[in-house]
């Protein structure tokens, strides 16, 4: 099995026996999502989109931290357009992983804010590392993540969205509370990661090979979603457009 680097090798997709694999690739840097790493993460989505035998993707990443969100050097730079250049690209991600064709199963570890917690936030199924922290740090920062304000709500309900949302670092979410929220599906060790979620990928793949049924299966939980979250997403679209550039 060989893996396809991204154009800027920030991220590596591999695809084997019906599940794709999208690993983020830059340890370094504690996978931050810089426009490189969004140029490459949208390269690989939009390939799994095209190819048919696909029945599953998983994304993971390398190195002990899944995401260390947004490049902060862009997001606090003086260069207006870059930011808003990366925050379309870290939207257009958002809204691939929220209407992919097939189910997204994400592994992640070590701490995974901002940016990596909406990687996570609009994933299928999700599996944490013992020990793994996400927030949402965009009201310290000045962004308008309104979107992800609906989707934590109806993850994990309004009293801890509100929490969450408001307070930032200050709130992390800890993979045991997720799990007992409901928000992640599985708490495993850290170093289980990579080996469960291919597992379980690999149980969707051979379902669909057996049946041809979890694209169609994909589409009517997809619909669920949307009709639980229509309104509210609506008025979330018409008011980040009042603040648009």
């Amino acid at each position: 099995m060989s893996a396809t680097d991204g154009p800027n090798g920030l991220a590596t997709l591999t695809v084997e026996d019906g599940v794709a694999e999208l690993r983020l690739d830059n340890p370094d840097r504690k996978n931050v999502f810089s426009p490189g790493l969004g140029e490459d993460i949208m390269t690989h989505l939009l390939a799994v989109e095209e190819d048919d035998s696909v029945a599953a993707l998983v994304l993971t990443a390398a190195g002990d931290v899944f995401c260390a969100g947004l490049d902060l050097d862009v997001v606090t730079g003086e260069d207006e357009a870059a930011v808003h250049a990366l925050l379309d690209r870290l939207d257009a991600v958002r809204r691939w992983l929220a209407s992919a064709p097939v189910p997204v199963i994400v592994g992640a570890t070590g701490a995974a804010p901002g940016a990596g917690a909406v990687l996570v936030a609009h994933t299928d199924i999700r599996v944490l590392g013992e020990g793994t922290r996400l927030w949402w740090p965009e009201v310290r920062l000045g962004l308008r993540a309104y979107h992800e304000t609906v989707n934590l709500a109806a993850a994990v309900g309004l009293p801890k969205a509100t929490e969450l949302m408001l307070l930032g670092e200050d709130a992390a979410l800890s993979a045991d509370e997720a799990r007992r929220l409901g928000f992640a599906n599985r708490v495993v060790a850290p170093e289980d990661v990579d080996a469960t979620v291919r597992e379980m990928a690999a149980t969707v793949a051979t379902r669909d090979a057996t049946h041809g049924q979890i694209r169609e299966y994909t589409e009517v939980l997809r619909h669920a979603r949307r009709e639980q979250l229509s309104g509210s997403e609506q008025f979330a679209r018409e008011r980040a457009s009042e603040f648009a550039p």
